[in-house]
């Protein structure tokens, strides 16, 4: 009875060691390589070529362990700062330097960070350390062999016996090479086993051709290619199933994101309620501000216009003063050489004059000097002369000046025609390009008309209401348009 129910648990653990084809596997425990039930009836995330086992129980050698890459830059940075304090700059560049790509390691050969901690405290260190340790690394951190060898400055084959002890001690179920636990060649023994069942049965009444050769042969066959296929396609089975999970994480991860992307539209709309709420009370100051800064933006453009066509007038007036100058000496210079080339008294005169100089006489009646004073005595200041352009000396300059103020006229004055364009103008385009232009030519500012941007609406619900914005501001800007150009024609009615 005892012998029947040890061989019912023995083929009941075979069978559970055997990775099932239609095994239920757990979603959390989903993997690359699906999951392994080991013979404790614990479920661990399955990987290739590894297998798990209890390290109490199989008490494993080092190379029968299975490795990783473990990336330590928390473990650097702190390694960094021990290392600096107790002048090991060198063996934090060499443990750098074998971590640069990724610190290869015994994937189960660790203690924890509560283990290190009731070590270090066992081992008297001081409570600065520990509390160092305990608030750096996360209560889940493993410490591998390497990290405790170059941490504490202690060989890592005594930290390897101790990593190991703590694992045994805690009974750890970890991973294991499976190239190195399990022997290879199966097909070699499935075959094996016929060859000796052959020899083995080659008595009566086995020993005969169907026996042998149809059945059990043919079951032998059937059992290699079942294991063979239900390995492969466990294989490709579990990798399409972790690969569609992951796929469905990926995708959930999208959608939360969009989710929040859509979230944060709605963000700001309690402040905007809120701001609506303030609006037309924060509102009155502004445009008051508003308004006053545009009324000085005005006043400060009128009085730099007005400036600027003072400015041009005072200029215009120099340079009429400036011409008239050089007029009246030319005038003056143009008479005494006419004359002095028709009147001999004049020329002899003058060469008495110029022959008394010479002896170092002073002249007492010099033709020149008193030609020149003459005319400049002669000439009429109070513009009562006649203009004309070949009379004497003062009607031809009454005649430059009035050339000058002609010009000063229509160069700053309303014309005749420009009166009559007005009057005649019915287009509203032209009465504004011709107040424009009138405006320019006296100096007067034209208030400027404040126009929109173009404002895009951020959704296709606020359209309507920019567009509302949009036409009233462009029909107030022509019925000001339109004001103006009846002004004006107004004024010159």
């Amino acid at each position: 009875m005892l012998s029947t129910r040890r061989q019912a648990t023995a083929s009941c653990r075979g069978v559970l060691q055997r990775r099932g084809f239609f095994g239920v596997k757990s979603p959390v425990e989903a993997s690359s390589g699906g999951v392994y039930v080991t013979k404790y009836q614990i479920t661990k995330k399955g990987k290739a070529g590894v297998d798990y086992d209890d390290f109490l129980l199989t008490l494993p050698q080092r190379d029968q362990l299975a490795s990783e890459t473990k990336q330590v830059e928390l473990f650097l940075k702190y390694l960094k700062v021990v290392t600096d304090h107790e002048a090991r700059s060198d063996d934090f560049k060499d443990f750098l330097k074998r971590s640069k790509d990724g610190l290869m390691v015994e994937s189960d050969v660790f203690i924890t960070t509560e283990e290190l901690l009731s070590a270090m405290w066992a081992n008297g260190f001081a409570e600065k350390e520990r509390t160092a340790v305990q608030y750096t690394f996360p209560a889940e951190y493993k410490f591998h062999y390497p990290e405790l060898a170059v941490l504490f400055n202690i060989s890592e084959e005594d930290c390897y016996k101790y990593c190991m002890r703590k694992r045994i001690e805690a009974s750890h179920i970890g991973q294991l090479d499976s190239k190195k636990m399990k022997p290879g060649g199966w097909v070699r023994d499935h075959w094996l086993i016929f060859g000796a069942s052959i020899f083995l049965l080659k008595t009566f009444p086995f020993f005969n051709y169907y026996f042998a050769l149809k059945g059990f042969g043919t079951g032998m066959f059937l059992w290699t290619s079942y294991t063979a296929f239900s390995r492969y396609i466990g294989d490709v089975i579990q990798r399409n199933e972790f690969m569609a999970a992951q796929k469905t994480a990926q995708d959930v991860m999208e959608g939360e994101d969009k989710i929040m992307a859509a979230m944060k539209r709605f963000a700001n709309d309690s402040k905007c309620l809120d701001r609506l709420a303030s609006f037309s009370s924060d509102l009155r100051p502004t445009m008051a501000s508003y308004r006053k800064a545009l009324i000085e933006a005005e006043k400060q453009q009128l009085i730099a216009k007005a400036k600027k066509q003072l400015q041009s007038i005072l200029s215009f007036e120099d340079s009429n003063g400036a011409k008239l100058q050089d007029s009246l000496v030319k005038e003056v210079k143009a008479d005494f050489t006419r004359k002095f080339g028709t009147d001999a008294s004049m020329q002899s005169a003058a060469f008495e004059s110029a022959l008394t100089g010479i002896s170092g006489e002073t002249s007492k009646q010099d033709p020149v000097l008193n030609f020149f004073a003459d005319s400049l005595k002669q000439i009429d200041l109070s513009g009562k002369a006649k203009a004309n352009a070949s009379g004497s000396v003062s009607e031809r300059l009454a005649f430059m000046q009035q050339q000058q103020e002609q010009e000063f006229v229509k160069t700053f004055y309303v014309t005749a025609e420009e009166t009559t364009a007005v009057k005649s103008a019915s287009d509203e385009a032209a009465k504004t390009k011709l107040m424009e232009q009138l405006y320019s030519k006296c100096g007067f500012h034209v208030p400027g008309a404040y126009t929109m941007t173009d404002a895009k609406p951020p959704s296709d619900s606020g359209s309507d209401y920019v567009k509302e914005v949009s036409d009233a501001v462009g029909k107030l800007t022509k019925e000001l348009e339109q004001k103006r150009a009846a002004s004006l024609q107004a004024a010159f009615a």
